[in-house]
Parts: C-alpha cells; structure tokens; sequence
C-alpha cells in the first residue's frame, strides 16, 4: 500500500506538472564530489590540504588497548560518528563493531546535518579495548572530516593488522586482506538465503495506474 501512494503521487507529479520532481542529496555521497557547494562534497583543489595532511594519522599498541590518533590541521575538523571501527576474525570471517572512547571533542551546528553534532579540532584519540583478542586481526576503520571553509572529504578507509599479542599494528598487507576476504565469503557461503515470500498484490500496478490517469487527462473521458 506504501508504494502504491508513493507511485500515485510521483505520476501525478510528473504527468500533471504541477509539482517539479527533485532528488534529496546525500551531503558524503560520491556522486557530490564535483560540486563546489557548501552543502555538497567539494572537489579538493588548491585552497585545501590534500586530506592525508589535513589528518596526520598514527596508531601504536598501549597494554591491552590500540591508541589511533589524529593530527588535525588548523581549520579542518572531524567528525566523531563518522568513525567506524570494524574487527574481521581471521579465522571465521566474523566481523564485530568495536566500543570506542574518544578524547573530548565540542559540539558544533552543523549545516550538513542540519543539528548539532560533536566534533574534533587539532587532535582526537581514539582508543579501543583489545583485551578479548587474542589472536591477530583486521581492523577496518573509516572517518571523515570537513575544513571551515566548506570543503568535505568523501569518508577515508583504512585497512590495518592488529596482533595485540605481539604488540603490533601495521597496515594490512595484501594477502592479509585476501586470505581475510576469502574466509569472509566462504563463511557467508555456507548460508542458505532467506525466502523472500510472495507479497500481497497492489491495488494498481503503475501501467493500470498511467492508463487510469491518462483517460482522466481526455476532455469527456472516465467519469
């Protein structure tokens, strides 16, 4: 019933006139990075740092807990729940989000969201809890961050090998990445896909829906 209004209301749109069709935009999507707006992603150009020296990044192994950091240039920002933190088993392929405690940062108004949101100037730690590893793995981790003067960055990814036993952490080679890969798919593999049942037919499908329109469009048509 949802999609049948949704239909209803795009046709009537488009065949009417009376409405423009428009297409929300996704401020940290790709397909924005040739725009120059400030509420788009903006190409990187001369005006702006190129984004590996606008975020310095480095990581050691502390104990039981790996310490990413982040040089942040003066100007730029990143933003704290655009951090991801992923941990894919070796072994099972079984990926696992990871808790993470931040350095403070401050909240910020910011026109993309359209609310406020907590953001880090200068510097930000990222610190996560390695005490439950005990046995090497690969971390995906993503952030993303803004300059002042308008520009966002499309969202950074980074692979990287973490053995807290040895108390080490390096970027993930190759093969660590494909052997990873590979127990991933083999372990997906083995399910069996959901059953997708059949659902209840529409009202209208979108050509009885055209059809319908159409005739009322007809000077003397359905009445």
């Amino acid at each position: 019933m949802k999609s049948f209004f949704l239909q209803l209301s795009c046709v009537l749109s488009l065949m009417l006139g009376f409405i423009p069709a428009t297409y929300a935009q996704d401020p940290f999507s790709n397909n924005n990075a040739t725009s120059n707006s400030k509420s788009n992603v903006v190409v990187v150009n001369d005006d702006f740092l190129p984004v590996d020296q606008a975020y310095v990044m480095d990581y050691q192994i502390s104990g039981n807990q790996l310490l990413l950091n982040w040089e942040i240039a003066e100007g730029y920002y990143l933003y704290e729940e655009r951090f991801k933190f992923s941990a894919v088993d070796k072994t099972t392929g079984e990926k696992t989000k990871l808790d993470t405690q931040y350095t403070p940062g401050k909240m910020k108004y910011d026109e993309l969201f359209g609310r406020e949101t907590s953001v880090h100037y200068h510097q930000v730690t990222a610190t996560l809890d390695l005490s439950t590893y005990t046995q090497a793995f690969l971390l995906k981790l993503e952030y993303q961050g803004c300059a002042d003067a308008g520009l966002c960055y499309p969202p950074q990814k980074v692979n990287l090998w973490v053995d807290s036993v040895a108390s080490s952490v390096a970027p993930a080679s190759e093969e660590q990445m494909q052997n990873t890969n590979s127990t991933y798919e083999k372990t997906v593999g083995t399910e069996l896909p959901e059953a997708n049942p059949k659902t209840a037919e529409e009202p209208f499908n979108l050509f009885t829906l055209l059809g319908f329109i159409f005739l009322l469009s007809i000077p003397g048509g359905v009445i």
